[in-house]
């Protein structure tokens, strides 16, 4: 028995459920509209033959949602087995789609027109048949999750015991304050010490003799020996300096003498008394001054008695002086040839670049220097002949190279830079290295845009200078090696909550790497396969650079 609820293609059952019919040019809305208008809990939707609406996937899943929402169990009666299968997994129920006459029969004329509609029934034996294809559908799912399960277990396994962290990287950010310090000051020989209202610095020359000896052979040549002695020389002048270098002749008696080349220059202050030097019993600014003899020859005795020095006023000056002596003259083993090639051969030493190199930080280090760049410069000095000349011999030949360098103390270095310096850090100290703190090292290094000097005009070295403090931080400094012998093989978040506890550490980030083994968080055990990153922030610098 089937009852007519007054709407079209709508037909209520015996088994409480409503059979809705939809034609070929139904849609999801007019199904969700039949569905909603049902006063049953149950609605049977007898889908078309020929449809591509449903067998969409979101469509069907909006007619699962509808019927959850409206509280309705919705029946799709179909004999498409796409969306059976559809359905199944939406837990939409599907029976066999009824059968019933052709929807468009055909004319006496062959032309086909829509007839009445067939009267819509249950045959008997589909009154309280449902095709229920959840049952099987479930059995299916379960063996499918259970394969997945034991899948996932298994790779688990194989994952802690393959996939351990195969690298670990170690971000670690810190705070460090920068410190840079440009201070110009001017570099004079004239200066004496460090004048800071001035900026001024003296300027330190020194040389640095090396005898190098090379065997010749032996012919006949005499040579004789330079004669040499210690003179006191005053000042006598009360407004300038009284400057004295390599280029001054001193002359007694017709014989000219040199400055040695060890003193190089030497500035011997104003006077403080104008009678200095016509009174003998008063001292002066007097300095004591190595001479020798400026030409090769016999033993020559000096007495006291009066003095010329070449190029300076004789009023500015006073000279005394001691025994000059020497030794007697001697046949030397060595051909105009033989010292030819000796002296190339010193040239080529003394021109090597990785040699020169060598010196200058040799002699920076030895008179605690910082060397002016520029300033480095090399003269072949004395040539030493063998006394003793022997025919068809072989006797050492040896010759003195002098190496100059300019530079300024570290000590007057530090006092004019280390105001600078005061701003950012703890009190300053000098190393032979450099200037340095507790909490920092600063590199100095000179510059000049006119650096000229020559071993023949040394008193020419009077130029500006800039002294620049750089590759300086305060704060933590962190030691690489110290870090990984104390976090190998630990625990990642141990790692992270040690190095967060140093001071001046902002932020630690430990990333192991493969990154999906997340139920493994030890480090490595090769200290090769971690990695440390450090990032010093800036928090701002000082000084005027």
């Amino acid at each position: 028995m089937r009852k007519k609820d007054g709407r079209k293609g709508a037909v209520r059952g015996d088994t409480g459920e409503e059979v809705v019919k939809l034609d070929f040019k139904a849609d999801v809305v007019a199904a969700g509209e039949a569905i909603r208008r049902s006063p049953q809990t149950k609605v049977v939707l007898v889908l078309p033959k020929e449809t591509a609406e449903f067998r969409k996937l979101a469509n069907l899943k909006l007619l699962a949602r509808i019927g959850s929402v409206l509280n309705r169990q919705i029946v799709l009666a179909t004999d498409d087995r796409l969306i059976a299968k559809l359905a199944d997994g939406l837990k939409l129920e599907t029976r066999p789609r009824p059968a019933e006459p052709d929807e468009r029969p055909a004319s006496a004329d062959g032309v086909f027109r829509p007839g009445p509609p067939p009267a819509y029934r249950l045959a008997p034996a589909e009154r309280n048949v449902v095709v229920e294809r959840g049952g099987s559908g479930q059995i299916r799912r379960f063996l499918i999750g259970l394969t997945v399960f034991l899948a996932a277990a298994g790779g688990a396994l194989l994952a802690v015991y393959y996939l351990w962290p195969q690298q670990a990287v170690i971000s670690i950010k810190t705070h460090v304050t920068p410190l840079r310090a440009n201070v110009e000051a001017e570099l004079s020989q004239a200066a004496s010490s460090v004048d800071l209202d001035r900026q001024v610095l003296p300027l330190r020359m020194i040389s640095w003799d090396v005898r190098l000896q090379q065997e010749v052979e032996a012919s006949g040549r005499t040579a004789g020996v330079k004669a040499n002695g210690i003179v006191d020389v005053y000042n006598c002048n009360v407004q300038r300096d009284l400057v004295i270098d390599t280029q001054t002749i001193f002359r007694k008696d017709n014989r000219d003498f040199v400055l040695r080349a060890d003193d190089f220059q030497v500035v011997i202050p104003p006077s403080a008394n104008p009678n200095d030097c016509e009174d003998p019993n008063l001292i002066g600014n007097r300095r004591s001054l190595s001479i020798e003899a400026a030409e090769v020859g016999e033993e020559y005795n000096l007495e006291p008695g009066a003095w010329q020095l070449i190029g300076l006023d004789d009023a500015d000056y006073s000279v005394t002086g001691g025994d000059i002596g020497g030794g007697t003259a001697a046949a030397a083993c060595v051909t105009e040839e033989d010292l030819a090639a000796a002296e190339e051969d010193l040239e080529r030493q003394r021109d090597d670049a990785d040699v020169r190199a060598e010196l200058v930080k040799s002699l920076a280090a030895e008179h605690a220097l910082i060397p002016l760049e520029g300033t480095f410069q090399v003269a072949l000095g004395e040539l030493f002949e063998p006394a003793v000349c022997e025919e068809a011999d072989d006797r050492p030949l040896s010759q003195t190279i002098i190496y100059y360098l300019g530079g300024i103390r570290i000590e007057d270095a530090a006092k004019l830079v280390a105001p600078e310096l005061a701003k950012g850090a703890g009190e300053l100290t000098v190393t032979d290295n450099g200037l340095q703190t507790a909490d920092y090292e600063a590199h100095v290094r000179l510059g000049s845009d006119r650096v000229e000097p020559t071993v023949q005009r040394p008193a020419d070295l009077d130029y500006y200078v800039i002294i620049e403090v750089n590759e300086a931080t305060a704060g933590v400094i962190l030691d690489e090696e110290d870090i990984l012998e104390q976090i190998t093989s630990a625990k990642a978040n141990q790692v992270a909550a040690r190095l967060r506890g140093l001071d001046g550490v902002t932020s630690v980030k430990v990333d192991l790497s493969p990154a999906w083994a997340f139920w493994v968080d030890s480090l490595p055990s090769d200290r090769e396969d971690i990695v440390i990153e450090i990032d010093n922030q800036d928090r701002g610098g000082f000084g005027n650079g």
